[in-house]
C-alpha cells in the first residue's frame, strides 16, 4: 500500500511524532483546500466549454476523502501497528485506494449520460472493486513472486504499512515477531522475512482473499441495477480479475 505522491518530503507513516505530525496535517490542510477552491473555480463548466456541473461533486468529494485519509495515514505514532485493526485498516483503504476507484466509477457514469440509478451503482461498484484490489495487492506483496511484482516481497513491511494479512497473521505468530519487523535494529529484516515465510500457505491469506472475495461479489451485486450488456459483462469480469491476479 503505497503512499501517494501528495506525501513526497513530507513524513510519511510510523514516522516522527508532534511536530511532524502538526506539519503533515497542515500541509494536508492547505493542499486540500487549495484542490477544493481550484475545482470551485472553474465553475460549471471545463476548459472546453463542457458541462461539468454533475461531476465536480465527486470530484471535490475525493480529492478531500484522500486528502483526510493520508493525513490519518501520515499521523500515526510508533507503535500503533500493533493495535491497528481490521476496521482501521477498512478506513484506510476506503479513504485511499477505493475513493479513487469511485472517483473513476461514478465520474465515468456522470459523462456517460447514465442515469442517476446506474451512476450510484457503479458508484458501490468503482467502492467494492477498490477495496478488493487494495486486499488482492497487500496479499501479494506479502506471499507474491518477486519477479512478477516488480518488487521485493514484504515492502509494505518495510515501509511501516499494516495490512490486512498481517492482522490475520498476527493470530498465527508470535507478537514479538511482529514488533520486530517494525523495528530499527539489526532484527528486522530477518523477522519480515520470517513473516512473509510464515504467510504462505497460512489461514491468514485464506481469510485475505475471502474478504477480497466477498468485496468483488458486492461489486458485482452493485451491477445488477446497471443496463445489461457488453459494458456491464466486461466490468462482471474486471471483478474477477482483480482478485485472481498474481501482480
Amino acid at each position: 500500500m503505497n503512499t501517494c505522491g501528495c506525501c513526497q518530503g513530507l513524513p510519511l507513516r510510523g514516522s516522527p511524532g508532534a511536530a511532524g505530525t502538526r506539519f503533515v496535517s497542515e500541509q494536508g490542510t492547505r493542499m486540500g483546500r487549495r484542490s477544493f477552491l481550484h475545482v470551485h473555480i472553474r465553475g460549471e463548466r471545463g476548459a472546453e466549454g463542457i458541462d461539468v456541473g454533475g461531476y465536480v461533486t465527486p470530484l471535490v468529494e475525493a480529492v478531500m476523502t484522500l486528502c483526510n485519509g493520508q493525513i490519518a495515514d501520515c499521523s500515526r505514532e510508533d507503535g500503533d501497528q500493533i493495535s491497528f485493526d481490521r476496521e482501521a485498516y477498512y478506513r484506510t483503504i476506503e479513504a485511499k485506494t477505493a475513493a479513487l476507484f469511485v472517483l473513476a466509477c461514478h465520474t465515468g457514469a456522470i459523462i456517460g449520460g447514465a442515469s442517476l440509478e446506474a451512476a450510484e451503482a457503479l458508484r458501490r461498484y468503482g467502492r467494492s472493486l477498490g477495496l478488493a484490489f487494495q486486499i488482492v495487492d497487500d496479499i501479494l506483496d506479502l506471499v507474491g513472486d518477486e519477479a512478477e511484482l516488480g518488487k521485493p516481497v514484504g515492502s509494505d513491511l518495510r515501509q511501516g504499512t499494516v495490512t490486512l494479512p498481517l492482522i490475520f497473521l498476527r493470530d498465527e505468530v508470535p507478537s514479538s515477531l511482529v514488533s520486530e519487523a517494525f523495528g530499527s535494529d539489526g532484527q528486522r529484516e530477518e523477522a519480515i522475512q520470517e513473516i512473509a515465510a510464515r504467510a504462505r500457505g497460512s489461514r491468514a491469506i485464506e481469510r485475505s482473499y475471502e474478504e477480497a472475495r466477498k468485496c468483488a461479489d458486492e461489486a458485482v451485486s452493485a451491477l445488477h441495477f446497471t443496463p445489461p450488456g457488453d459494458v456491464r459483462d466486461l466490468l462482471v469480469d474486471l471483478s474477477r480479475t482483480v482478485v485472481d491476479r498474481q501482480s
